[in-house]
């Protein structure tokens, strides 16, 4: 392990921040939002809570802050500051008696205000929020939906179903795109009688646009089919950023205007980074033939470098690497190993965030035998 990296979850227990590129960090870098179960070596059923808490990084210690039944090892509770600017409100998500919710909860005061819709992202001026159904999700790919809500509704492709838009200040919650709109604009012939889900939503720089990612599995085929799409924000001029044929997998924005996708553009079956700018479908690739699978990338506050990691390798290693956009290096920064009792659903994946600052990254991991959150300073990869 490197000498940079350091666990900062040390107490008795079994930690995870989630997801990728959701900032942990609050504004004054001294509290760290994570999660605390008491197993790591099963899904979750739908009894089980996780505690949602954050680390004083000065004193460290974890301070619980809330329960939630709303969760899983892959996504966590979806908890993100309520905005760029919020120096003491969260949103995360919880789980009613016939449906999945959030709350926006003053870390401080303890002050609480429930939301009618579970979340998925939160628009950078904490106005806004995308969701969708993690029961519909959970019915179909457990791993990334949440237990113990019923999903009767077996229709492929409904007209009252979709992406969520929440007014968090109004508390008000409305269908944004049901999947029928979103079907009928990108209809390929597979999709006819899939079943479809919506797996990821993001805002970019100045929540101008947002993109999300459209997909069904075909089970003949054995296949994930998947479409990457943008649209403003009220839901209008969907565009198809990267179509089924591309493949595209994981993403984050490069400001307003591009996203960093990793899919096959040039439809070779060879699939690398691409950099593709919004509304015009023009592309290049980035760090060509040196990223050999696919990552959770993400971009330093500053846009110079993203991060990305990679899954488990033949030697049960999973690698952490930066990259620098102007000069094209790839810097590795550790391989941490992982193990193979631990794998689907219950995997532990690095999920790489940067801090507020671009001078650290925390991640998950593994391999010092227990589910934990590590952080790594790399001042001396960026000077």
């Amino acid at each position: 392990m490197p000498p940079s990296v350091k666990c900062i979850t040390t107490e008795e227990g079994f930690y995870f921040h989630g997801f990728y590129n959701i900032q942990p960090w609050d504004l004054t870098g001294r509290f760290f939002l994570c999660h605390k179960t008491d197993f790591y070596h099963r899904m979750p059923y739908p009894e089980d809570e996780a505690v949602l808490g954050m680390i004083d990084l000065e004193a460290e210690k974890f301070i619980p802050l809330a329960r939630t039944h709303a969760w899983n090892f892959q996504l966590d509770c979806m908890v993100h500051w309520l905005g760029d600017h919020s120096e003491r409100e969260i949103i995360y998500n919880v789980r009613k008696k016939d449906h999945f919710a959030s709350v926006v909860l003053d870390i401080f005061s303890g002050q609480s205000r429930e939301m009618p819709q579970a979340i998925f992202t939160v628009s950078h001026d904490g106005k806004w929020a995308l969701g969708h159904d993690f029961a519909r999700v959970y019915s179909y790919r457990p791993g990334y939906g949440y237990p113990g809500v019923p999903y009767p509704n077996g229709v492929g492709i409904p007209h009252d179903e979709g992406i969520m838009k929440l007014d968090i200040s109004e508390g008000k919650s409305k269908l944004l795109i049901s999947f029928k709109e979103i079907a009928e604009k990108f209809w390929i012939s597979e999709m006819k009688d899939m079943f479809v889900i919506i797996s990821r939503c993001l805002f970019n720089a100045d929540d101008s646009r947002f993109a999300f990612s459209f997909r069904f599995y075909h089970p003949e085929q054995e296949k994930w089919y998947t479409t990457l799409v943008t649209a403003n924000p009220d839901g209008s001029d969907m565009f198809q950023v990267a179509d089924f044929k591309a493949d595209p997998a994981h993403f984050d924005w490069y400001g307003k205007d591009h996203l960093l996708v990793w899919s096959d553009m040039e439809g070779t079956g060879k699939k690398c980074f691409y950099l593709i700018k919004d509304k015009s479908g023009e592309y290049m690739p980035v760090g060509k033939d040196q990223f050999t699978e696919d990552g959770h990338c993400c971009f330093s506050p500053d846009r110079r470098f993203f991060v990305s990691d990679t899954f488990p390798d033949s030697n049960a290693e999973q690698q952490l690497i930066l990259f620098e956009l102007s000069s094209g290096k790839k810097i590795e920064l550790g391989s941490f190993k992982t193990f193979s009792q631990w794998a689907g659903d219950i995997r532990c994946d690095l999920h790489p965030c940067w801090n507020r600052s671009g001078d650290k990254i925390s991640f998950d991991s593994i391999h010092e035998g227990r589910r934990a959150v590590y952080v790594l300073d790399i001042k001396e990869y960026i000077l």
